[in-house]
């Protein structure tokens, strides 16, 4: 089964640039600039995850986590902002309000990506029937805190030396 990101971001570049590294990653992509209309896709694709910027216009990214936290659909959501002072503020309400994960901008590409595959592999878990107790995975906390600690070298960077056809989601 296919996975599926939204992903929703106001700056063309930096869109364009976390949907290639997600297309290249074997994960279906869809887009959207704002708010508004990344709700009306959040609906008719249900995704698997939605990574969604934080300051935008027409609709902005804490509103769209608190519509897609009201739905039935438990879809993970990572919140990026790169909203200059306020930024902890917004990184924070947006986890308040239901962001499994937040990033801060500037970030690693490889960064996003392995945040990306724990949610969905996470979401995907709690969707089997559990056949044998499993152990459980790493808190958003740890996870984040590994992020950070990423910061000077990047070990995912190899993510994006994978031969053709390979793809970082599939475990090996």
């Amino acid at each position: 089964m296919g996975r599926t990101v939204l992903i929703v971001e106001d700056e063309p570049e930096l869109l364009a640039l976390m949907a290639a590294a997600f297309r290249k990653a074997d994960v279906e992509v869809y887009t959207a600039g704002n708010g508004e209309v990344a709700i009306e896709l959040f609906h008719s694709l249900q995704p698997d995850l939605v990574i969604t910027d934080i300051v935008m216009p027409a609709k902005e990214g804490v509103s769209l986590i608190m519509d897609i936290k009201r739905c039935p659909i438990d879809t993970p959501v990572i919140a990026i902002s790169g909203g200059g002072v306020r930024n902890k503020d917004y990184l924070r309400w947006a986890k308040e309000l239901g962001a499994a994960l937040v990033l801060q901008k500037p970030f690693r590409m490889s960064v996003l990506l392995m945040m990306a595959r724990f949610l969905m592999e996470k979401a995907a878990d709690q969707a089997r029937p559990m056949a044998a107790p499993m152990t459980a995975p790493p808190s958003a906390s740890a996870l984040a805190a590994a992020a950070a600690a990423v910061a000077c070298s990047d070990p995912f960077d190899d993510l994006f030396e994978t031969p053709a056809g390979a793809s970082p989601f599939k475990t090996h």
